[in-house]
C-alpha cells in the first residue's frame, strides 16, 4: 500500500489537500470503475448502465470494487500520515 502514495509527499507541518488525495486516489482506479464511481450519486445503476453500456450487475461490481479501493487507498493514506506523525513526536526519522 505504502507504494501508491509515492507521489504524495508532505511534510510534519502540512497535510495533503483532500482534492489532491482524492484526484490521486481516483488515479489508481482502472477507467471503467472511475467513470462508474464518478457517475452523478442521484443516478440510478440502471441509468448508469445505460450511459455507460454495461449490465446492472458490471455497474454494481464496479461501483462496489472502486468505492472499496478508495476507502483502502485513503485508509492507508491516512495510516501512514498518523505514522508519520507519531514519529515525528517520538523523535524519529526515517530514510
Amino acid at each position: 500500500m505504502e507504494a501508491k502514495h509515492t507521489n504524495m509527499q508532505w511534510s510534519s507541518q502540512t497535510q495533503p489537500d483532500l482534492k489532491e488525495v482524492l484526484n490521486a486516489a481516483l488515479a489508481t482506479l482502472p477507467e471503467v470503475q472511475r467513470s462508474v464511481v464518478l457517475r452523478d450519486p442521484g443516478r440510478i445503476q440502471l441509468e448508469i448502465a445505460e450511459l455507460t453500456q454495461l449490465n446492472v450487475t458490471q455497474v454494481k461490481v464496479y461501483i462496489y470494487r472502486g468505492r472499496t479501493a478508495l476507502k483502502d487507498y485513503i485508509g492507508s493514506l491516512e495510516r501512514a500520515m498518523k505514522l508519520d506523525k507519531d514519529t515525528t513526536k517520538l523523535g524519529c526519522w526515517t530514510a
